[in-house]
């Protein structure tokens, strides 16, 4: 009867081991990387590309853009009107999508260690409304 049991137990054993090893692994885990680009405002004037508006390009382009701020490249620069502003589109991307966002004109994020980034004004705007309700749209 003892003989049974340990027979029983050690196939019960085996078996869970088997299930363990056959079952299929997870979905592989995604690793993001974050690029910028230059928006192209000047000085004075302003102007450029908005930041929703290159998210959306790079959507165009296959690239899936996980999340995208506004920000300035933190490079001390002369002011002077017409001169470019420093300001810049941050994305966050997938790592497979970096090579594709290289080729588009887009950078590495890493290249500019003092830049600083914060959520465009849309961005505000959607998430707490207008900062002045009695102005104009």
């Amino acid at each position: 009867m003892k003989s049974i049991l340990q027979c029983f137990c050690l196939s019960s054993a085996v078996l869970l081991l088997a299930a363990c090893e056959t079952t299929k692994p997870g979905p592989a885990q995604l690793t993001y990387t974050q690029v910028y680009a230059n928006t192209g405002a000047v000085q004075c004037e302003g102007g450029g590309a908005s930041v929703p508006d290159m998210a959306q390009q790079m959507r165009d382009e296959g690239i899936n853009v996980e999340m995208a701020s506004c920000g300035d490249d933190g490079l001390a620069r002369t002011a002077v009107c017409g001169a470019p502003d420093g300001s810049i589109g941050v994305f966050v991307i997938p790592e497979a999508d970096y090579q594709e966002a290289l080729q588009l004109g887009y950078e590495s994020f890493e290249r500019l260690p003092d830049a600083n980034v914060h959520p465009c004004k849309e961005q505000l705007e959607k998430e707490v409304g207008r900062p002045d309700p009695a102005a104009p749209n």
